[in-house]
């Protein structure tokens, strides 16, 4: 059953569906030695497939799209059976399709299920066409990793902390998410703003983050303005990748653009990627008895609001 979401709902979408749009024009127009054709012929790529696949994750979403003609799709169903199957058993199970509107009359189609995923396991996505023509992507989940361990005196009234953790071959994203409220025109928004971390990997082979929530806020208030809010608990958020993982800021923006070079969608463009997450509190926890810090619980995956988390590094989400 189709459903259509609203601009607010999940404006990450939107930086796929841009990339799409210029890949999708690279494929069109490329090729040194050919005529130039607006609309030559695509017959080696069907689906743009972009998403993830998290092992810590309730639901999985993946954005799926046609290869297409025009740059900005409406509304009407696409023709596409989206099928997620986990290799080493060959059992599967068909993704739900989701139509999230945007800004301007722009829609997209979103695929999900609550299907359990598991680390260290293979698993192939699979858009397929009524006449048969398909394409599908085949990531491996890295393995579990512990629950990071956060050292601080005061977090609650903004001191720093550090954050270690470890057992990460590739580490694909670090962030802490603060969230935020707004009242506008009688109206309450929350609205979760994610800082990127640098880690730094010691002499051990533990990663260790330091963070500044005061400077944190500092950052969101010169973009936010005066605009009446307040800082709900704060977030950490770590990522570990799969094999397939590629780091995108180290990649050459001349080769990003070339589909076959960042792409790992068979006839097909994009990029699907297999991660395991932990979402902590910003919070020391400890030990009983000794005092010593130890892990918490995880919380929640921060994107289960089901709407966008903005970097404040950029002010894009």
């Amino acid at each position: 059953m189709s459903a259509i979401y609203p601009n607010n709902m999940n404006r990450t979408c939107s930086s796929a569906f841009i990339i799409n749009s210029l890949l999708l024009l690279y494929i069109i127009i490329a090729g040194c030695d050919k005529t130039f054709l607006p609309l030559e012929e695509n017959d080696q790529y069907h689906f743009t497939i972009y998403g993830f696949l998290d092992a810590s994750a309730d639901t999985q979403w993946v954005r799926v799209m046609p290869v297409r003609e025009n740059l900005y799709p409406g509304r009407d169903p696409i023709d596409a059976i989206v099928t997620l199957e986990h290799v080493e058993s060959g059992s599967s199970v068909v993704m739900n399709d989701s139509l999230f509107g945007y800004f301007h009359d722009r829609y997209a189609w979103n695929f999900w299920t609550t299907w359990e995923l598991h680390p260290e396991q293979t698993y192939r996505l699979t858009a397929e066409r009524s006449d048969g023509k398909s394409s599908y992507a085949e990531v491996t989940l890295p393995k579990d990793f512990p629950i990071p361990v956060v050292e601080t005196d005061d977090p609650q009234f903004g001191t720093s902390a550090r954050v270690y953790f470890n057992d990460i071959e590739h580490l694909a994203d670090v962030r802490v998410i603060h969230y935020l409220r707004f009242h506008h025109t009688g109206q309450e928004y929350i609205v979760p703003f994610g800082h990127l971390q640098q880690p730094f990997l010691q002499e051990s082979g533990e990663y260790m983050i330091f963070i500044n929530p005061s400077k944190d806020r500092e950052t969101i208030g010169s973009l936010i303005g005066d605009n009446p809010h307040t800082t709900y608990p704060m977030q950490i958020f770590i990522a570990s990748a799969g094999p397939e993982f590629r780091h995108f800021p180290l990649i050459d923006q001349r080769e990003a653009v070339i589909p076959e070079r960042i792409s790992n969608i068979t006839n097909g463009i994009g990029y699907l990627a297999g991660i395991v997450s932990k979402t902590i509190p910003y919070e020391m926890c400890l030990e009983e008895g000794t005092g010593i810090p130890e892990s918490c619980e995880t919380q929640p995956y921060p994107w289960s609001l089901n709407i966008p988390i903005w970097n404040i590094d950029n002010t894009s989400p």
